[in-house]
């Protein structure tokens, strides 16, 4: 689990500018009015005007700052939680996010599904907060295989990278076990050795003894009819 702290800029995005203008009106009627005060304060040095001028701009950052709301990122167990303190304001799951960017020089961060719908849209503050969508897309790069993109532009004197990277869609199958074989395989239906028949030194034809004995006839025939005699 990883949990990324920042600072937005308002909703409101009219407020600040309006807030800001109102201010510096004040700051500086109050100069005119206090002028010859001021001068003779200051001795006529420029560096000492602004040394006094500083404290009464000040509370205008400040006062920025405290409307900026605060929000943090929570990565981890399979989803992407942005939330205001403890409340969840929007999350995502990891399998959902099929894009994600970080474009324009205030370095913002879109996070698309696989539909195409922007699911989520950080816009940091400017300076401290600037590298925070980049913490975060760096950590998600870590998380899941990706595919990214890098594009250097520059807008007026400024240059920055926008970078495009793309989640490809996650295999759900779990682990898969391989099948236990044995170290040696019986083959099939066959015991592992064959005991040869039984076999004589010598093989006797079937049906007929091993030797043969002639048919007795006598040594000598007598004609029929004749004595041995005459």
């Amino acid at each position: 689990m990883k949990t990324v702290k920042f600072r937005v800029r308002n909703p409101i995005k009219w407020l600040a500018p309006l807030i800001s203008t109102v201010y510096l009106i004040g700051v500086v009627f109050l100069c005119i009015q206090n002028f010859k005060f001021l001068l003779i304060l200051t001795a006529g040095s420029r560096f000492l005007f602004l040394l006094v001028l500083a404290p009464a701009v000040a509370p205008l950052f400040l006062l920025l700052w405290l409307l900026s709301p605060a929000r943090q990122v929570r990565m981890g167990e399979d989803r992407f939680v942005l939330a205001w303190g403890d409340d969840v304001l929007d999350q995502i799951t990891y399998p959902e996010i099929a894009h994600m960017r970080i474009t324009g020089i205030g370095q913002q961060l879109d996070i698309f599904d696989r539909a195409g719908v922007q699911r989520l849209h950080i816009e940091p503050l400017k300076g401290y907060y600037s590298n925070k969508s980049a913490e975060i897309l760096d950590f998600m790069r870590t998380q899941l295989p990706h595919l990214e993109n890098k594009v250097e532009k520059k807008k007026g004197q400024n240059n920055y990278v926008e970078r495009y990277v793309d989640f490809p869609p996650q295999q759900n199958q779990g682990p898969q076990q391989p099948q236990p074989q044995p170290g040696w395989q019986q083959p099939h239906q066959q015991g592992g050795w064959q005991q040869p028949q039984p076999q004589t030194g010598w093989q006797q034809p079937q049906g007929q003894p091993g030797w043969q004995q002639s048919s007795q006839q006598p040594t000598y025939q007598q004609p029929q009819g004749q004595s041995g005699l005459r």
